[in-house]
């Protein structure tokens, strides 16, 4: 009987140093394949400085004076206000002037750019009777700018809500695994909490901000670790994706009605050189939200770049300044 207790003692031993042997084999071509673990990096270090958890979008705006870190070791002159908005220069102080709200990305805050910079101040210059409000934030797609100007709209009054969209955002708007990725190595938390859209039984449903990945032991020491959360989540995200451009036609009909409930007019910017426009200008037009075009020319070459970070220069937000200006310029007087 010992010797029986023995033996399988023996079995049960080899069986738990092989696996290990596995998992370190496994570890080991991982690394070497430029795999690693959940990492602090210094963009999570800086995007824990700009943005504040929120348990119904995400994340928002934290307020704070300018000079905070946004790109790479380059101070800004970047200010958030006590709203969470980011200051427009040169805006018109009445407050009985015809508001227009920005909603959008880090690209259509600004991101790398000073205040006065930014497609908001850069409007705000050119329809001097207006009062542009810039609250676009970093990260978020569709759904969350939907989520965001629901809260932030009955109080602003405004008179247009501008979208600046782009195809990527599909991905954001749907929970899509490499963006969850992306969230989550920017994350000082190593884990993306962000909603998501997704299709249950023809009904279009937001899921809250919860942790994307499972946190399996060792995730911030192994890359199989990393790996195993990955590919368990690979499943869903991928039968989300195969439907996100119903999704958002969905997530446009609620922006729509949100947009009209409160008496203003919904505008969609399409500003990046992808296939946006040929997916969803028809769509937009046939349920009465209005398109803008204003892709720069020169989008995507170097003049038009932030060095080292791909974020449009100063000289496209103002391309589109000029864009929008012209086109809404009259009724806005």
């Amino acid at each position: 009987m010992q010797q029986r207790i023995i033996r399988i003692i023996d079995k049960v031993c080899i069986r738990i140093l092989l696996v290990v042997l596995g998992l370190a084999i496994a570890e080991f071509f991982l690394r070497i394949l430029g795999f690693t673990p959940w990492l602090d990096t210094q963009a999570s270090r800086n995007q824990d400085l700009l943005l504040e958890r929120d348990s119904t979008i995400g994340w928002i705006l934290r307020p704070h004076a300018s000079g905070v870190v946004s790109t790479g070791s380059i101070m800004r002159d970047e200010t958030i206000l006590p709203d969470h908005s980011r200051r427009v220069t040169q805006t018109a102080p009445d407050q009985n002037a015809p508001t227009i709200l920005i909603l959008g990305d880090s690209v259509i805050y600004g991101w790398g750019l000073d205040d006065d910079q930014t497609f908001a101040s850069q409007l705000a210059k050119r329809l001097p009777t207006a009062k542009v409000v810039n609250a676009a934030v970093p990260g978020y797609g569709a759904l969350q700018s939907l989520m965001w100007m629901k809260r932030i709209a009955p109080a602003l009054k405004p008179k247009y809500v501008i979208l600046g969209y782009a195809q990527y955002f599909f991905q954001r708007d749907v929970g899509a695994l490499n963006w969850a990725i992306i969230s989550s190595t920017n994350s000082p938390s190593h884990n993306a909490q962000l909603p998501y859209a997704e299709m249950n039984s023809g009904r279009l449903e937001i899921i809250s901000p919860k942790p994307y990945f499972l946190e399996l032991p060792g995730r911030t020491l192994f890359a199989t670790s990393r790996i195993f959360e990955t590919l368990l989540m690979a499943g869903p995200s991928l039968m989300r994706t195969r439907n996100q451009l119903e999704i958002t036609k969905e997530i446009f009909r609620k922006w729509h009605s949100e947009v009209r409930s409160i008496n203003a007019v919904p505008i969609v910017l399409f500003w990046n050189k992808d296939e946006s426009e040929l997916l969803l200008g028809t769509f937009l037009r046939e349920h009465k939200i209005e398109v803008i075009n204003c892709k720069h020319p020169n989008q995507g070459e170097p003049s038009t770049l932030i060095p080292n970070d791909g974020h449009p220069s100063a000289i496209v937000p103002a391309y589109w300044a000029e864009c929008v200006g012209a086109r809404i310029g009259e009724q806005i007087k």
